[in-house]
């Protein structure tokens, strides 16, 4: 039963790829990811998986889609792709990226699920990054001193 299920599954999922039975979606995925572009400086973007407008599906549908999805990320400046697993979740995060440009795609069983999304990773400049590290150094610094003088003031042995 179970293996009928799942090819039950891998036909929608072929189907609903190829546009079949769906009126006027040659082109159209099943599903869409958005946002479709972004621009990030902080080395990790979020994505939400939805069904695409044209189609019906039920939220039901929509999760024993996506269970078997997997994000497919490249970029040029990786020489394999990153591959990163959905798990039946409408919104994804995706961290620890290098500067550079990603495609992003939706795959189930070798079969795109979605159009490109683009995002581009630029992260935040040194020159603004050290200055900041020196700061947040120099005020818990500071905190930790203030902190030593009261439980010291707290702790002296009262004169008599």
């Amino acid at each position: 039963m179970k293996l009928l299920s799942q090819c039950v599954l891998s036909f929608t999922i072929f189907a609903l790829a190829m546009g079949w039975g769906v009126a006027g979606a040659q082109s159209q995925r099943p599903i869409v990811i958005e946002p479709a572009e972004q621009n990030v400086s902080a080395g990790y973007f979020d994505v939400k998986l939805r069904a695409a407008p044209s189609l019906a599906l039920s939220e039901q549908e929509l999760t024993s889609i996506l269970a078997n999805a997997h994000l497919h990320i490249e970029s040029d400046s990786h020489l394999f792709p990153i591959e990163a697993a959905v798990n039946g979740q409408q919104a994804v995060t995706i961290s620890g990226l290098a500067e550079g440009h990603y495609t992003v795609n939706l795959v189930a069983e070798g079969q795109a699920l979605s159009d490109s999304a683009t995002v581009v990773v630029q992260h935040h400049s040194t020159t603004l990054v050290w200055p900041l590290f020196t700061l947040g150094l120099v005020l818990f610094i500071a905190l930790f001193v203030v902190l030593m003088r009261g439980y010291v003031a707290d702790n002296r042995a009262p004169d008599s």
